[in-house]
């Protein structure tokens, strides 16, 4: 995404697949979950991919690949913190039955 604002966070140069060049501006990172057989994706979230400086901040080893990373941990542990807090609820209340997912 082009953009010339000069106080908006993260600008940075990023790589355009489209233009095969380096480009100024702002990049998404979209993370989602894929059915191959119905063709669909979810998306699950998507979050502002951080410039060069913040990254060189975080320390001298620390890179893009370990920011993915730690957005996909955050998203995991957010999701089974989540998952257990309902579970424990429901066998505090003595709910201990199988009942299929219903979708919402």
């Amino acid at each position: 995404m082009i953009k010339s604002g000069k106080k908006t966070p993260y600008i940075g140069k990023f790589r355009s697949g489209c233009a095969s060049a380096m480009k100024r501006g702002l990049e998404i990172l979209g993370i989602g979950i894929i059915d191959i057989d119905s063709r669909d994706c979810m998306m699950l979230r998507a979050e502002q991919t951080p410039d060069k400086a913040y990254l060189e901040k975080q320390g001298e080893d620390y890179n893009l690949v370990d920011w993915y990373l730690d957005v996909l941990r955050r998203l995991i542990l957010r999701n089974s913190t989540f998952s257990i807090a309902r579970f424990s609820t429901l066998k505090e209340e003595g709910d201990t039955q199988s009942r299929p997912i219903q979708k919402q």
